[in-house]
């Protein structure tokens, strides 16, 4: 099991096992989003618009890298399938896209109206969720690249911290930056259940960000907010 974590210029890799460091690399603009797979690939969303894939080995401390080069913008937004083998990004040019990660070729490019902002992959690497700045969040197929559902979203405005596929792919997990915990239901992209975290007693610290998202088993729902709380919450029966 691995980390990541990203500065403005450096990216680190580290055991999630013994907190040790695996290794940190240089990156060659500033750092905007990160993401790790299973295998301990990285891949790194750069200001300029590019995107790395780092692939690390035992053997030797110079990573396997491949840059992508697809968007004219600031990539807000990275995710790895589990494999590391299929990558999707977010940009400020207003597409997803959908790469091999081995190669840094395109699969499958969605245009938006608005900046995207957040993505994210199923552990297999077959569906992809991706928003943009204002309310705008799909669920894709990616063997397709066709739609498969559209989040009902009943406000202005909707923006998400963190995202997570469950209960095999038929449940969508979803953190915003304003306390809100929600399930959606991947295939009609109506929302089942959602709940505010804790506000802290801290009196410097009157929101929240959802930080994480994920299942504790098939019927628990944990997450990690910004207050420092970490909570449960019940899967809604759909």
């Amino acid at each position: 099991m691995f980390a990541a974590s990203l500065s403005r210029k450096s990216v680190a890799l580290w055991s999630i096992l013994n907190g040790s460091s695996l290794g940190w690399w240089s990156l060659p603009s500033t750092g905007q989003s990160v993401a790790v797979s299973d295998s301990g690939s990285l891949l790194i969303g750069l200001t300029d618009g590019s995107v790395m894939s780092l692939m690390p080995s035992a053997a030797t401390k110079t990573p396997s890298l491949i840059k992508f080069l697809g968007h004219a913008e600031k990539v807000n937004s990275v995710a790895l399938s589990a494999d590391g083998k299929l990558a999707l990004t977010g940009s400020n040019d207003m597409q997803a896209i959908l790469w091999h990660s081995t190669t840094g070729q395109p699969i499958h490019r969605w245009k938006f109206d608005n900046r995207v902002i957040k993505v994210s992959l199923n552990d297999s690497g077959s569906l992809s969720f991706m928003s943009d700045s204002t309310k705008i969040a799909k669920i894709m197929d990616n063997l397709t690249g066709e739609q498969i559902s559209q989040l009902k979203i009943n406000r202005r405005k909707m923006n998400f911290s963190a995202v997570r596929f469950s209960n095999h792919d038929t449940l969508l997990l979803t953190g915003t930056p304003a306390r809100e915990v929600r399930v959606w239901d991947i295939k009609t992209g109506h929302s089942l259940a959602n709940w505010q975290v804790q506000r802290t007693k801290h009196a410097q610290i009157k929101g929240a960000v959802v930080y994480s998202v994920a299942n504790l088993d098939s019927n628990q729902i944990r997450t990690i907010s910004s207050n420092g709380l970490v909570e449960t919450w019940p899967v809604p029966v759909h």
